[in-house]
């Protein structure tokens, strides 16, 4: 998955395939990534609930990378 360009999963008009991205690309460039897969979740999700389901999971992915992410860095 490291060979593969996070924006090709991030440009995706489908949550699910956005927050694939997070697993793509190199380690060092994952804080980079995971705001730019949070920024693309809240511009395509129009539900608060949905929203909130999402980056649940992006937070369970940032975890496993050892960041953190924060709710009030969402907007």
């Amino acid at each position: 998955m490291k060979k593969i360009e996070p924006d090709e999963f991030i440009k995706s008009k489908k949550p699910e395939e956005v927050i694939v991205g997070i697993l793509a690309g190199k380690f060092k460039e994952k804080p980079q990534i995971i705001e730019k897969v949070k920024k693309r979740i809240v511009e395509i999700v129009k539900d608060e609930k949905e929203i909130a389901k999402y980056i649940d999971s992006v937070s369970f992915l940032a975890g496993l990378f050892d960041i953190e992410i924060r709710l009030s860095q969402l907007r």
